[in-house]
């Protein structure tokens, strides 16, 4: 998620495709020329390149993206919690062999708007509903788990909850990575997490920040030792 819209083109006029509105959550899907995208309350969550939708867009993206794949890690099974618009599907259905991806989306809405706007003929299977409640029943040999659910400024509450990170990284097989999109809304809050994933984890992530913007990509490798966490 990011507040700054990079996909505008000088003298063209945007195009409204969809709007709904629902529980004071307003959701419209716009595009131009080259564009698409998804945007929340205002607030631009998700684009693609209508030419080259594989091409991640935003610099949050290539950060996460770089993360995922660090070290050349084989990516075959991914889990993900947040859809948008479906850009890292796109990236990773083009440049991995991938198995088994799985997007868990509590928003039917957002669901909804992916299918008739963004959705590719990309093998992926969409869980509606709250991650904290379905995340425990994902299957435990994902190489990947991304997590890139925020809306705005500040950590959401699902990143807070101590049972999250431990049953995450427990959805990876050993070797297996997470990857999160977090943007904190200020470093207290971000060392509170990092606290937090340290004491449930007994982990240190690496974290990246991202050039111009206020997200940190945080990033985690499951132990190959079965003993580990």
């Amino acid at each position: 998620m990011t507040r700054q819209l990079p996909i505008a083109i000088e003298g063209e006029e945007n195009q409204l495709l969809a709007l709904l509105c629902d529980d004071g959550e307003r959701l419209a899907v716009w595009q131009n020329s080259r564009y698409r995208w998804l945007e929340r309350n205002g607030i631009l969550q998700s684009a693609v390149d209508r030419r080259y939708p594989q091409r991640p867009l935003l610099p949050h993206q290539h950060s996460l993206l770089c993360a995922a794949q660090a070290g050349g890690l084989r990516i075959e099974r991914v889990l993900e919690l947040g859809l948008g618009g479906g850009t890292t599907l796109n990236y990773l259905s083009q440049h991995h062999l991938l198995s088994r991806y799985t997007l868990i989306e509590r928003s039917a809405n957002v669901i909804r708007l992916f299918e008739e706007h963004f959705a590719r003929d990309h093998h992926h299977h969409i869980v509606e509903g709250d991650a904290a409640d379905l995340l425990p029943l994902q299957p435990q040999d994902h190489d990947l788990l991304i997590i890139d659910i925020g809306i705005d400024l500040g950590l959401p509450p699902l990143l807070r909850e101590p049972d999250l990170w431990p049953t995450a990284m427990a959805r990876l097989r050993p070797g297996g990575r997470l990857v999160a999109n977090l943007l904190p809304a200020d470093q207290s809050e971000l060392d509170r997490l990092l606290n937090l994933f340290y004491q449930r984890t007994g982990l240190i992530p690496r974290l990246d920040g991202v050039k111009g913007y206020a997200n940190v990509i945080l990033s985690a490798t499951r132990n190959s030792d079965p003993g580990g966490p």
